[in-house]
């Protein structure tokens, strides 16, 4: 399956829908995660179980919607 990105990051409980590739790769090695809230979180190194919000692509700069 080809993946089209459209530089919208979409963030919902059920997850992430990607803006660009590298959104992509990190989600799936899931170092960037939606939580229980919905929100987007960078998984932290030292804690697993916890992160950092996020509000948008570090890499193409999109804003987060929800």
């Amino acid at each position: 399956m080809t993946a089209i990105y459209d530089s919208i990051l979409t963030v919902s409980k059920g997850g992430i829908i990607p803006c660009c590739r590298a959104m992509d790769v990190c989600a799936m090695r899931r170092q960037i995660y939606a939580n229980s809230k919905g929100q987007m979180m960078l998984r932290s190194s030292e804690d697993q179980r916890k992160g950092m919000v996020m509000i948008r692509c570090p890499f193409c700069g999109a804003e987060a919607l929800q």
